[in-house]
């Protein structure tokens, strides 16, 4: 929450973190933020490393198009849009939307009224977004300390790997973190593996925050998603 961090530490920081986005997708999104911004610290959150690998071409989420497209839309048109939608969407036959919004927007010109123009909903938390709700508890999370075979073939890692690279290459230092939310074993074993690629980095730090105390999972998250991805406490 950049507001928070502001008000808390008067660190000036933006989000730019989006639904369903991917760690290709936030490469090529990070490149574009570089090219009219310096920043002095990029803070990578690990999350998708290895969860989109049978989702496709592993680049994207066929299931979310279109919130991919509330991130691209925006991307001026130059050589480096064209190059991230022909690598990322290189399996998707619309692909040409992404570089030529109009397509699947033009449709709408005729039926936009007056309310559909004046009510814009300004987000101030600059970039962030709250969301509140109630749901019944999630069973704990339990812990774990292997490490992942050959995560070097996941095709998600190796954008990870690139987004590294582009920082140093850069000298903008990245700290990677691990969020403390309810997640698969994989994954768990995910955030025990990505400290050793970490480290090769000059400037980059990793900080696994899943086992430290933050979140009682058993109470602060929602079961929908807890059932899935954890067992019950003996």
């Amino acid at each position: 929450l950049p507001m928070e961090i502001w008000q808390e530490y008067k660190i000036s920081s933006y989000n730019w973190g989006y639904s369903n986005s991917t760690p290709a997708q936030n490469y090529y999104l990070l490149r574009e933020v570089v090219r009219k911004n310096t920043p002095k610290l990029v803070v990578l959150d690990i999350s998708g490393l290895v969860e989109y690998e049978n989702l496709g071409n592993g680049k994207y989420r066929r299931d979310s198009i279109m919130s991919s497209h509330v991130v691209f839309d925006r991307f001026p048109f130059s050589i480096d849009k064209v190059r991230a939608v022909y690598d990322l969407f290189d399996d998707y036959d619309d692909r040409i939307d992404f570089l030529w919004d109009f397509i699947i927007y033009h449709n709408r010109w005729a039926g936009l009224t007056k309310e559909d123009l004046g009510d814009i909903n300004l987000n101030p938390e600059r970039g962030a977004k709250s969301l509140t709700g109630i749901s019944h508890a999630a069973m704990d999370l339990i812990p774990q300390d292997e490490t992942i075979e050959g995560i070097e073939d996941y095709t998600c890692y190796r954008y990870f790997v690139k987004t590294l690279e582009f920082c140093e290459s850069r000298h903008i230092p990245v700290l990677v973190v691990c969020l403390p939310h309810i997640m698969d074993e994989t994954s768990m074993r995910v955030s025990n593996t990505v400290g050793d690629t970490v480290a090769r980095y000059e400037g980059c730090e990793y900080y696994n925050m899943l086992y430290e105390g933050l979140l009682a999972y058993s109470i602060d998250t929602n079961t929908e998603i807890g059932r899935a991805s954890c067992r019950e406490r003996v």
